[in-house]
């Protein structure tokens, strides 16, 4: 999918499929199983497991990475006990020091 393309994934469109289908056989199971908790505990898994699959895939605008961008994490301790911790996004180093204990 190219950054500029507003286009949703065929696998969203059936994740959220699953999820309507897996609540009204929830609700079905409720009505026509009410004394049978572990029926409706199954499928409140299976539908528990389906919203997870769904907000996961779900990507706000804007926070997509470039493919070829690579970084790097370099930690280090100097002879002293200090660690240093370099992150490299693409050419740009960041270092980031621990604050020092009082």
């Amino acid at each position: 999918m190219k950054p500029g393309e507003l286009r949703v994934e065929p696998i969203v469109y059936l994740l959220a499929a699953l999820l309507l289908v897996f609540s009204g056989v929830l609700i079905f199971c409720e009505y026509r199983f009410p004394m049978d908790g572990q029926v409706f505990q199954v499928f409140s898994g299976l539908l528990t497991s389906l919203a997870g699959a769904f907000l996961m895939r779900i990507k706000p605008r804007g926070t997509e990475t470039e493919p070829g961008t690579p970084s790097k994490t370099t930690t280090t301790i100097d002879s002293g006990g200090t660690l240093t911790q370099e992150t490299q996004v693409g050419q740009a180093p960041v270092t980031v020091t621990p604050p020092k204990d009082s």
